[in-house]
């Protein structure tokens, strides 16, 4: 009952003192005066609560916000989706990468330590980091040759080259994953060997693959 009045306490009001307006002018053991001046307090009090009860119904509706992903990436934010659809074989292959760093992300949001857990955060940064230059490099392609399917190769240098460092992304983010499990299993031991998760995140660093050719 407190949560209906709470939401219609407008309309409930306002049908109350409308009622009011009609029955106080027949009631009994009241004087003229009482009577008319109840039936003034009753007609403003409708004419009130109906003019806020409509204004609440025009109000716009608030935004929809879309529910969060089920997985909180060790990184502390999650990853966008691709700004190109994956029409083509540029946009096919954005996607793949996308779909591969966020496997990335659980593997590693997962992991129980959270020493290990802060350290495959550092690399999922850099992996989301190179994702900005994967998309410059599917924009470029499919500017050049945006009939290309994935099947062969691109006709121009250009849109050759851009599609092979995006290959070579795409498949290197296997090998991350693949450590990162390793790295994730190694840590869940009963006692943990840091030092050998160390040597193995120093050699994760080291094969994760960068499309940022200054680095």
């Amino acid at each position: 009952m407190k949560a209906f009045f709470k939401e219609h306490w407008r309309i409930a009001l306002a049908v109350f003192c409308t009622i009011g307006v009609f029955v106080m002018p027949f009631t009994d053991g009241n004087t003229a005066a009482d009577r008319v001046g109840g039936t003034i307090f009753y007609f403003v009090a409708a004419v009130v609560f109906w003019f806020l009860y409509i204004r609440h119904r025009r109000r716009p509706a608030a935004p929809q916000v879309n529910p969060a992903p089920a997985f909180a990436p060790a990184t502390g934010y999650y990853p966008p989706p691709p700004r190109m659809s994956a029409t083509d074989g540029w946009g096919q292959c954005l996607a793949i990468c996308y779909e591969k760093i966020r496997v990335f992300d659980e593997v590693s949001a997962a992991t129980r330590a959270e020493s290990v857990r802060g350290w495959l955060g550092e690399v999922s940064r850099d992996l989301h980091a190179q994702l900005t230059f994967a998309e410059d490099l599917a924009s470029l392609g499919r500017t050049l040759e945006p009939g290309f399917t994935g099947a062969g190769s691109p006709q121009t240098q250009a849109a050759q080259e851009s599609w092979s460092r995006l290959q070579v992304f795409r498949d290197g983010l296997d090998d991350a994953i693949t450590s990162a499990a390793q790295i994730r299993l190694n840590a869940s031991q009963p006692v943990t060997d840091f030092a050998l998760i160390q040597s193995q995140l120093e050699m994760l660093k080291s094969q994760i693959p960068t499309l940022d050719v200054l680095r």
